[in-house]
């Protein structure tokens, strides 16, 4: 221990001595161990960490947690989503679930006024999660504060207006006042009161959302919205179910137990006189049952590939952070040759040396550890703002638990070790006698292969590798971004309603509401044309059975997706309308109904545009029929990667519904119109919610969120792949000079130009990062094979990323190597000779 404690003192004072030395590896080392702990934190908070309930492991999700919504019809093949009677026939009739709980596969968007506080303001923005009267019960979760409602609050519909707080917002809106237990809050006129608050931490069971509050799934007939009765509708599927198992039963058993339930429900569904369709869906209808140990994440399945191959990227970052520290601690020991001789003529042993700097080398590592962790917190947090979307960032903790502190503690250790074990064993054979007459001449030859030199070549190979797949990266995102989706995405300013909140109710009224918000904000100046929408970009879709006067269509081809616009958004989008007419003021809700089909509906439905204009379909439940008018250009309402689907619109002015999509084509500064259109909204009626305003640009961006985040990211990396690797050409070179002395100056007394030895040096760097090159070539081949999924528009073989990646890695091993190259010409002939 006394000899420990010295090795640290005097390898303290040591590291002390070589400032610039230990910044550099020192930082070296905190970006590498920084970004890998960054990336094992979001893998631990993604896809290891466990739900904080009770027991988790014995949760088990009903499907796959994948889809969210509400979807009508019988079910048909693997279920994920089920009715509110389906539910209440698993919680009662199962014998292998202690418990089985339902969430709305919904967050609800909810404005409430506290009494008192906020009663002459605008109401309060609230997410809420719609869950069953045992929800934390069977999650095994105790109260923060207060207490929770329980299974009694399914009983009766409409008659539990309860609300349980997260702890972070009782913490901001309460301050965590006990005052806020029993405090009455009004939602869309109805009075719930505060039963308690959730414990720290606990965000439900979808990773990636922080619910304000919960409520009981019993009022979901009193949400805004117009779903009033969907709990009674037994086709009706929008719940999301877990159970936890008794103790002793497995998997397989609750397995066949379930579907044996599903199977004898289902027929009840169907009703009395069900068809032969409907009889054969459900004959495909299932229930697989997956681990609920971790929840419902829509992140993992996003991004657990991006994330593998991130943590990859990061492992060779910190290879080369390695390599490089190792290379500069080469360097450094050039220079203390004479010391390590004098401790050897005085009697130290070899390992005793050799474990001097190896506590030095950990002496580094845990240094780079420390300041890693302020890196990975940093990095952390980036991560989260590129993938996150719309006004609030993703609630992902990433909190410094055991497992992230272990293994930030073992990645130092380890690093240490990598890089430190090569320039101890190297520098305990030390030549007495030419070190103690500080003598150059026991330097190798410059060709000859030397562990520092397959260190620079390795750092050189894996940069490039990580460059070419940068490159990939990026010039795929940059070919899915300015892929065509059917309309003109510029200067479009889109605001997201809360129209279901608003206090209307789909009638006349609403509709009369979207006219008078039109016809304030297209006399704005700057508005170059404006309409609302159900969805926009992204957003989700309305799939509708419909029937075509005169065609009989197979079960699969009687489906479509709908959208509800006004007459003025053809014009915003300019989705220009190729045949037939757009939807204007004459179509109102006394006229026949009408409706713009996109020209692959038109084709599969009706074989061309041609024989589509002015017939009959019948959509959903409809009693009128709806007689398109015209033929838009196909648009891809989802996804830019998307075919062509089929596509109709509806007038808003003919069928009221809920909008939640202003958008506003401007022709002046975005900003100012966006603040006039906000007024002019506000203005015409102050209880219509504006959630937020982007545009469709970014929302086109954002749909791309995963790929813009791994290309900026493995940019990133490799950029700072790079950066390590030119300080470790730096140090090899400055290594190889330092080694050189005596022959530079014997070159240089013997006539050798200036210019000469510049050359021999860089040329001597050349050849290391050609070396580099050659090996790192076939990696970004195998590179690119295994990332083919990834790539959009791109074949395996990439010849603009991978000379851009080349030219690139070569300015920077022409800057590295010049300033070693530089010192070397300057070199005096008489001081490098002087023990010669």
């Amino acid at each position: 221990m006394e000899t420990l404690t010295q090795d640290l003192r005097y390898g303290y004072r040591n590291l002390l001595r070589h400032p610039g030395f230990t910044a550099v590896a020192v930082l070296s080392l905190a970006l590498g161990i920084g970004a890998n702990t960054a990336i094992f934190s979001f893998i631990d908070t993604v896809l290891l960490r466990d739900l904080p309930v009770k027991q988790p492991e014995r949760l088990l999700l009903f499907g796959d947690g994948k889809v969210r919504g509400i979807h009508g019809g019988p079910p048909d093949g693997p279920m994920t989503l089920f009715g509110w009677q389906e539910y209440q026939s698993f919680k009662s009739n199962n014998s292998v679930f202690e418990g089985v709980l339902a969430v709305n596969s919904q967050h609800a968007r909810l404005y409430l006024t506290i009494p008192g506080e906020n009663a002459t303001g605008a109401p309060e923005f609230a997410l809420a999660n719609l869950v069953s009267g045992n929800f934390f019960d069977v999650l095994g979760v105790t109260p923060g504060a207060g207490r929770f409602f329980d299974a009694s609050a399914d009983r009766t519909l409409g008659a539990s207006p309860y609300i349980v707080l997260s702890d972070g917002f009782w913490e901001r809106r309460f301050h965590r006042s006990a005052s806020a237990i029993g405090q009455p809050i009004q939602i869309a006129g109805f009075s719930y009161t505060v039963l308690g608050v959730a414990p720290r931490g606990f965000f439900g069971i979808r990773l990636g959302e922080a619910p304000d509050m919960w409520l009981p799934l019993s009022m979901q007939p009193r949400m805004p919205g117009g779903f009033e009765n969907m709990m009674n509708e037994a086709q009706m599927h929008f719940v999301s179910v877990m159970g936890r198992l008794r103790p002793g039963v497995t998997s397989q058993q609750a397995q066949a137990n379930v579907n044996v339930l599903y199977w004898q429900i289902l027929p009840a569904e169907l009703g009395t006189s069900p068809s032969p369709n409907d009889l054969e869906h459900i004959r495909h209808a299932r229930v697989d049952l997956t681990p609920g140990d971790k929840g419902i994440a829509e992140l993992r399945k996003n991004y657990e590939t991006p994330l593998q191959i991130l943590m990859i990227v990061v492992a060779m970052v910190l290879l080369i952070a390695c390599a490089n520290v190792a290379n500069l601690q080469l360097a450094l020991a050039a220079r203390r040759q004479k010391e390590f001789a004098l401790r050897f003529a005085i009697g130290a042993g070899r390992w005793r040396v050799a474990r001097q700097l190896l506590t030095e080398s950990l002496l580094l590592a845990g240094c780079g550890g420390v300041l890693g962790i302020l890196v990975a917190n940093g990095e952390g947090k980036l991560l989260v703002h590129l993938i996150s979307t719309g006004p609030r960032a993703l609630p992902l903790d990433f909190r410094l638990d055991q497992r992230v502190l272990a293994f930030t503690v073992l990645l130092s250790i380890a690093t240490g070790l990598v890089f430190g074990l090569f320039p101890a064993f190297r520098s305990s054979r030390v030549d007495l006698n030419s070190s103690l007459k500080e003598s150059k001449a026991s330097m190798a030859p410059p060709g000859k292969v030397t562990f520092g030199r397959v260190l620079v070549a390795g750092q050189v190979a894996i940069s490039l590798g990580l460059l070419v797949t940068a490159g990939l990266l990026l010039h795929s995102f940059s070919n899915l971004i300015s892929i065509g989706a059917g309309f003109d995405r510029e200067s479009v300013l889109i605001f997201k309603l809360d129209t279901d909140s608003s206090g209307y109710k789909e009638d006349a009224r609403l509709a009369s509401l979207y006219r008078r918000i039109e016809s304030g904000v297209s006399r704005l100046p700057g508005v170059a044309s404006e309409g609302v929408s159900m969805f926009s970009f992204n957003e989700g879709q309305r799939m509708l059975d419909f029937k075509a006067a005169g065609v009989n269509l197979p079960d699969e081809a009687r489906n479509t997706n709908q959208n509800f616009v006004s007459p003025g958004y053809f014009a915003a989008l300019r989705i220009p309308v190729i045949l037939g007419r757009e939807m204007n003021a004459a179509d109102t809700a006394a006229a026949p109904l009408v409706g713009v089909v996109s020209e692959t509906f038109a084709k599969e439905i009706f074989g061309g545009a041609a024989n589509a204009l002015g017939r009959t379909v019948v959509m959903g439940d409809d009693k009128k029929p709806t007689q398109i008018v015209g033929i838009a250009r196909d648009t891809k309402p989802a996804d830019v990667r998307d075919k062509d689907v089929k596509m109709i619109w509806s007038s808003v002015y003919q069928t009221p519904v809920f909008v939640h999509n202003l958008a506003v084509r401007v022709s002046g500064d975005p900003t100012q119109v966006a603040a006039a259109v906000r007024s002019t909204m506000q203005s015409t009626e102050r209880n219509l919610p504006i959630r937020w305003m982007t545009t469709l640009a970014d929302e086109v961006s954002d749909s791309l969120v995963k790929e813009r985040a791994i290309a900026q990211l493995s940019t990133f990396f490799a950029g700072l792949a790079l950066l390590l690797s030119a300080i470790g050409l730096y140090g090899a070179i400055s290594f190889a000079v330092a080694r050189r002395t005596n022959e530079i100056g014997i070159r240089m007394a013997l006539g050798a130009e200036r210019v000469g030895v510049l050359g021999m040096v860089l040329r001597d760097a050349m050849l290391l990062a050609g070396a580099g090159m050659l090996i790192g070539l076939p990696l970004a081949w195998v590179a690119t094979r295994e990332m083919q999924s990834m790539l959009y528009g791109l074949g395996s073989f990439d010849g603009l990323s991978v000379a851009g990646s080349v030219a690139a890695l070569g300015i920077v091993v022409l800057i590295a190597g010049y300033l070693p190259a530089r010192r070397a010409a300057a070199v005096d002939p008489m001081v490098a000779l002087r023990y010669e």
